[in-house]
């Protein structure tokens, strides 16, 4: 993938991310932490921790350094916020950096104590693609604590807000 693609991807989902934040921000206050019986994770809070952890840990194995561990310290909506922020940051920082033909050139990563070959830009469209996966949890979350409010999380609402 090239740059241009990995941002829209990213675009995307700071899009989505701005309406979950939302709709919790804007909830009552326990909503983050109430638990969600039969909804696969028990908070909200830990969903959205666990897109977090994804992000450290990814982002950990493309810089060669150990995770921050920002995640587990992140507990209130806020943090969690700010968190994906700087992760964000770093993203940008990484796509700045490589351009479009550090991102394509195939490296051996180690993930998991093994050397794996990928480009950076297959690891940060993995990135993407992990926490876009992970909306489909957030909204079976709303179901499951009652939160009817309407959210456009797909690609061609992104879409259509850049056309307005």
């Amino acid at each position: 993938m090239d740059r241009a693609s990995i941002e829209q991807l990213y675009d995307h989902l700071d899009f989505a991310w701005r309406q979950i934040v939302d709709v919790i921000g804007g909830a009552e206050e326990d909503l983050f932490t109430r638990p969600a019986p039969g909804s696969g994770w028990p908070t909200l809070r830990d969903c959205l921790g666990h897109i977090i952890f994804g992000y450290d840990r990814w982002l950990s194995i493309m810089a060669n350094r150990e995770p921050t561990g920002i995640a587990e310290s992140a507990i209130s909506l806020a943090a969690i916020d700010s968190a994906r922020l700087a992760c964000r940051t770093e993203v940008k920082a990484l796509l700045e950096r490589l351009g479009d033909s550090g991102l394509q050139e195939m490296r051996a990563f180690s993930i998991d104590d093994e050397a794996m070959p990928y480009t950076f830009g297959e690891l940060l469209a993995h990135l993407a693609l992990h926490e876009r996966g992970h909306h489909g949890d957030v909204t079976t979350l709303f179901y499951q604590l009652g939160i009817s409010e309407e959210m456009a999380l797909e690609y061609r609402f992104h879409l259509a807000r850049n056309l307005i």
